[in-house]
């Protein structure tokens, strides 16, 4: 397994757990936006301008959040 551009001998899930063994979500390290000028968006990072066709969208299946990526409208060229 991959992670953090390093091999891992045993392909154990690389997940967090407190004390009394509940899941820890790590924190993301995406939060930039794609914004119509490029400016901040929400979380107040530095954004990048929209450009059609520049960007793709890949999700994960298994991800319980993916449907909301899925259910959400795509629109083209904006």
């Amino acid at each position: 397994m991959l992670v953090d551009g390093k091999c891992m001998e045993n392909g154990q899930p690389m997940q967090k757990a407190d004390e009394k063994g509940r899941f820890v979500r790590q924190v993301s390290r995406f939060r930039n936006w794609i914004t119509p000028d490029g400016s901040a968006g929400p979380t107040g990072k530095a954004g990048f301008k929209t450009e059609a066709g520049r960007y793709r969208l890949y999700v994960v299946l298994i991800c319980p959040w993916a449907s909301r990526t899925l259910i959400a409208p795509q629109t083209q060229g904006t």
